[in-house]
């Protein structure tokens, strides 16, 4: 795995989001083709994570193009990164919602202000990871 970025303004933040998610859509979908236990659910989660990579995108397109290039300290790549990689089970997806719902909330509380209506969004994010964090967790 190569270094990760650095996250020095809103859109070097807002692209590593995007390949957070896109890790995550790799990671279950690995996981489906592996034919793990609650197939359902796995499924669910790859598909909310296509979706969100996709919101991310529609945010970026719709609300924070003029940001992209605005500063923003105190967020390390190595706190939030991900891989799909991570062995296939309950305790490793837990950890990968959990980054994820991490990068959003620490995001949203850095530069909330500043983001505006779009710290909705990635606070709905950040909620969503959570919850499926817990989900996980219910069955494992």
């Amino acid at each position: 795995m190569s270094a990760p970025p650095e996250l020095t303004t809103f859109g070097a933040v807002i692209r590593f989001a995007a390949a957070q998610e896109a890790e995550a859509v790799a990671y279950y979908e690995r996981w489906m083709a592996k034919g793990g236990d609650r197939p359902a659910l796995i499924a669910s989660l790859a598909s909310r994570h296509a979706k969100r990579a996709a919101r991310l995108e529609r945010l970026v397109r719709e609300q924070l193009n003029e940001m992209i290039l605005e500063p923003i300290a105190g967020l390390c790549a190595e706190d939030y990164a991900i891989t799909s990689e991570k062995s296939l089970c309950a305790a490793s997806a837990i950890e990968l919602e959990t980054r994820l719902a991490r990068l959003y909330s620490d995001l949203v509380e850095h530069a909330g202000r500043a983001l505006g209506v779009a710290a909705r969004s990635l606070s709905r994010f950040a909620d969503e990871s959570q919850r499926q964090a817990e989900e996980l967790h219910e069955g494992g």
